[in-house]
């Protein structure tokens, strides 16, 4: 009977890329169908499945599609479809991909999602390359993330927080530079090392300051050193003779602060005889702190005008960042 034969025609799987549309089976097409990526009237589900499948790399078992639509809104960086009703944000970090089209299978990652207006936002690094069109689209699960640009301030999604390969280092800690950034400026010792100068000006870390005292055996007061731009604490101060001092020098002493209050080295030890041969030193060990602007004086008394050898050697350390002797 005819009906009879056409109800067992209807059960059977179509040939491969059939383009019949008359039972549900032609609709839902044959195992063996090659993928399409372009709609028609005439290719089955099982066409462009493999479709998507082959068009964004997941065949392998990767992403999946979640969802599909048609955008209502044509846009490179903010397409919409007015028919979703999910939650804001619901398809947030999965891929966005366009299943027809000028740039059909080009995933773009979501990195917001508005219910009201159905307005997928992408990611501002990776827009699409040209306006999808009001095509059929899919939405595949997340996945791996694009590489932003170099040097992205971007700071949506946890790949610009990484960055990119290309990144230039930076010196300074902000709000804007990638881990590769940061990275890079520390291989590079762009970043404060301790061996930088910088570093060495930052609050609390050690610092030394060296002069060489060449003035008359009589000059009087002889400025070592000028406390500048922030607050310092003297650790350690040490004078040492460079060699045999001139008999013209009687004594020494070395002060600081305002009308030199503080004494380090006062003219007893002072004494020439305690300084008279090379290397011979005197010291002084403590805490004094002074503002800055202030100064360490060594006062030179002696007999006659020939020139010292000796050399001033402070170890101190910056109270506020950025304090140094000059």
């Amino acid at each position: 009977m005819p009906g009879t034969h056409y109800a067992l025609t209807a059960g059977m799987v179509p040939t491969a890329d059939g383009t019949l549309n008359d039972v549900a089976s032609a609709v839902i097409g044959n195992k063996t169908d090659t993928a399409i990526n372009t709609k028609d009237n005439v290719s089955s589900q099982m066409r462009y499945l493999k479709g998507l499948m082959d068009g964004v790399g997941i065949s392998s078992g990767g992403s999946r599609v979640l969802a599909t639509g048609t955008f209502t809104t044509s846009s490179a960086t903010v397409p919409a479809d007015t028919g979703r009703a999910e939650a804001t944000d619901y398809w947030k970090g999965c891929w966005l991909i366009p299943i027809a089209g000028a740039i059909a299978y080009q995933p773009r990652l979501i990195t917001s999602f508005t219910v009201t207006t159905g307005v997928f936002t992408l990611d501002a690094e990776q827009p699409f390359t040209a306006v999808p069109g009001l095509v059929a689209y899919a939405i595949l699960s997340p996945n791996s993330q694009l590489v932003p640009a170099a040097d992205a301030a971007t700071n949506t999604t946890p790949a610009h927080v990484i960055g990119n390969k290309s990144d230039a280092a930076v010196s300074t800690v902000g709000t804007v530079a990638s881990i590769i950034a940061y990275i890079k400026g520390l291989l590079g010792g762009v970043i404060l090392s301790s061996k930088t100068a910088a570093f060495k000006l930052l609050a609390g870390n050690q610092q030394t300051f060296t002069k060489q005292i060449t003035s008359a055996a009589n000059a009087g007061a002889v400025t070592v050193a000028t406390i500048t731009t922030q607050a310092c604490k003297i650790k350690s101060l040490v004078v040492r003779s460079n060699g045999a001092t001139t008999a013209d020098l009687t004594s020494i002493a070395v002060t600081g602060g305002a009308s030199n209050v503080v004494t380090f080295i006062d003219s007893t030890t002072g004494l020439r005889a305690n300084i008279a041969a090379a290397d011979q030193q005197v010291s002084w060990l403590g805490r004094a702190t002074f503002a800055a602007t202030k100064t360490i004086i060594i006062t030179l008394t002696g007999t006659g005008a020939t020139a010292v050898d000796l050399q001033v050697d402070v170890e101190y350390e910056s109270i506020v960042d950025g304090g140094y002797l000059a």
